[in-house]
C-alpha cells in the first residue's frame, strides 16, 4: 500500500468523528466500483482507489436520502472524477474534493425535488424553504426583547 491510499484511509478514520461510518460510505463506495466496472477502470489504478476513498465525502447524501442515491452518487463521483482529470494534471486530492462539492450542489437540489414528489409528507422546514423569500427578516424592537428577559 502506498501513501496516498494510506492517507485517505486515515482521512475517512478523521472524519468518522463528524458522522462518516461505514453504513453511509459503503454505498458512495459500492458505486464508484460499479462506475469502474461500467468504465472498464481497473480496481487497481490508483485514481480509481482515490475515487473510492475520496468520494466518500458524499456519504451524507446517502445517509440522508438512503443507500440508493448514495450508490448513484458513488457512481456520478467516479465518472466524472476519473474523466475530468485533465484540467488539475493528475493531482487526484483536489480533483476528487472538487468533484464531490460540485455533485454535491448538483444532487442535492435534484433529490430533493424528487423526493417532494415521492412523499408529499416531508416538510418545508427540512429543505430550508425559509431561506427561498426575498425579503429580509426584521427583529424584534430591543424593548420587547428587555421586557422578556424580565
Amino acid at each position: 500500500m502506498t501513501h496516498t491510499p494510506l492517507g485517505g484511509i486515515l482521512t475517512i478514520m478523521g472524519f468518522s468523528a463528524f458522522g462518516k461510518h461505514a453504513r453511509n460510505i459503503t454505498p458512495i463506495m459500492l458505486g464508484v466500483v460499479i462506475g469502474g466496472v461500467f468504465m472498464h477502470f481497473d480496481i487497481n489504478q490508483s485514481s480509481v482507489q482515490l475515487a473510492l476513498l475520496f468520494g466518500t465525502t458524499l456519504a451524507p447524501i446517502s445517509g440522508y436520502f438512503g443507500w440508493p442515491f448514495g450508490i448513484v452518487a458513488g457512481f456520478l463521483h467516479s465518472s466524472v472524477v476519473l474523466h475530468a482529470g485533465t484540467p488539475v494534471e493528475g493531482i487526484n486530492l483536489y480533483n476528487n474534493g472538487f468533484s464531490g462539492g460540485l455533485l454535491a450542489i448538483i444532487l442535492y437540489p435534484t433529490i430533493v425535488a424528487i423526493a417532494r414528489h415521492r412523499k408529499p409528507v416531508i416538510t418545508e422546514a427540512e429543505y430550508f424553504d425559509h431561506m427561498e423569500h426575498d425579503e429580509p427578516e426584521t427583529p424584534p424592537p430591543v424593548q420587547d426583547m428587555i421586557e422578556e428577559e424580565d
